[in-house]
């Protein structure tokens, strides 16, 4: 991996498969805040995302105490979310499942070893578990940990679900795993192609993802300049136009 600055979350610590702490990330392409620049895009870096963040979220069901379980696989870059799944269980097998889809329809093993991205899971039992270990190890994709009970070591993720689960449309509880797939595939296609993201200078994640935010963002910028400039001097011309009172004391008693 390249080296540079890395955006990360409020905590910057993850652990590795080795137990110890170190700052998460080697690389980074934007400073911290919605409206930092970036200093690279993913383009010119050569790869399409910088790490994979892996996690699972329950859906309510009609039954009492019987859920579904959404897998997701999330791009931290761009926020697209790569690949889900939705199933009964939570198994190693699931997520495996899940990695191995996200990583052929992105194409992520045509890329060097070195410029592959890193995984980032939560330590539940299904992603230690040896699969998904040896998943990582076989595609040479370094795989690291957030620390137990520590949400805001992913923010981007826990953030994303919350839009999932607060979205007007979503229904709350599914009759069953067809119902879930359908709404889901419905909405991650808007998630991913039509959803202004605040946390990407109000992009899409499609945008962000093929290295079109900067562009984007110029534009506006420059959008919005041409814009003031155009009212300063519509503004000004008002005002030399407007007659001016030459009795200003004569105005005062008629007002």
């Amino acid at each position: 991996m390249a080296s540079g600055r890395h955006l990360g979350p409020p905590v910057w610590g993850v652990k590795d498969g080795s137990g110890e702490t170190r700052k998460r990330g080697g690389i980074g392409l934007f400073r911290r805040g919605n409206t930092g620049k970036p200093c690279a895009t993913a383009l010119e870096l050569g790869r399409a995302m910088i790490e994979l963040l892996q996690f699972i979220s329950y859906l309510l069901t009609m039954e009492k105490g019987v859920y579904l379980y959404l897998y997701l696989l999330l791009d931290e870059f761009s926020r697209k979310v790569i690949h889900w799944r939705i199933a009964w269980t939570q198994t190693a097998e699931e997520a495996r499942w899940l990695l191995e889809g996200g990583l052929e329809k992105e194409n992520i093993l045509d890329l060097p070893e070195d410029r592959r991205p890193e995984l980032i899971n939560d330590r539940g039992r299904q992603m230690k578990a040896k699969p998904i270990r040896q998943l990582c190890e076989d595609h040479h994709m370094p795989h690291l940990f957030a620390r137990p009970r520590t949400p805001n070591d992913n923010p981007f993720i826990e953030s994303a679900f919350s839009t999932v689960k607060r979205t007007p449309e979503y229904p709350g509880q599914f009759l069953d795993d067809g119902q879930a797939v359908a709404y889901f595939a419905k909405y991650f296609d808007w998630y991913n192609r039509e959803h202004y993201h605040s946390g990407i200078d109000y992009v899409t994640p499609v945008q962000a993802h093929t290295g079109l935010r900067e562009t984007i963002v110029a534009r506006r910028l420059s959008q919005q300049r041409a814009q003031r400039l155009r009212r300063r001097l519509a503004n000004q011309k008002s005002s030399r136009q407007k007659p001016r009172n030459q009795n200003p004391i004569a105005a005062s008693l008629v007002a």
